[in-house]
């Protein structure tokens, strides 16, 4: 992949993770999210990105179920620097965009 292609690849996934979050903050079921604490954004912000980062996805609906695919031993080993640069990624976005235009934590 060419280095372009990758910051491009972390930005727009880091930026669908930052709007997610702040839409999910607006559902009266996650407003636990909304929590007067930057730790639960961060926590939840850091979940979004391991599972892009390693590769892990979750499949199905309520009727059959759902089922969750973690990659082996070897590959989430090999992820942990595009784990860094998610999380990164998706903090500079928040303190720049979100933060910046006033939206609460």
């Amino acid at each position: 992949m060419e280095p372009s292609d990758e910051i491009m690849t972390h930005l727009t996934t880091g930026a669908v993770v930052v709007y997610l979050i702040q839409w999910l903050k607006a559902i009266p079921q996650f407003r636990w999210i909304s929590a007067d604490s930057g730790v639960v954004n961060r926590v939840v912000s850091a979940v979004a990105a391991a599972m892009i980062a390693f590769g892990i996805s979750v499949t199905g609906d309520a009727s059959t179920g759902w089922a969750i695919t973690i990659p082996s031993a070897a590959m989430l080993a090999g992820s942990a620097w595009e784990f860094v640069k998610q999380v990164v990624v998706q903090q500079v976005l928040y303190d720049g965009v979100v933060q910046k235009a006033g939206v609460q934590r």
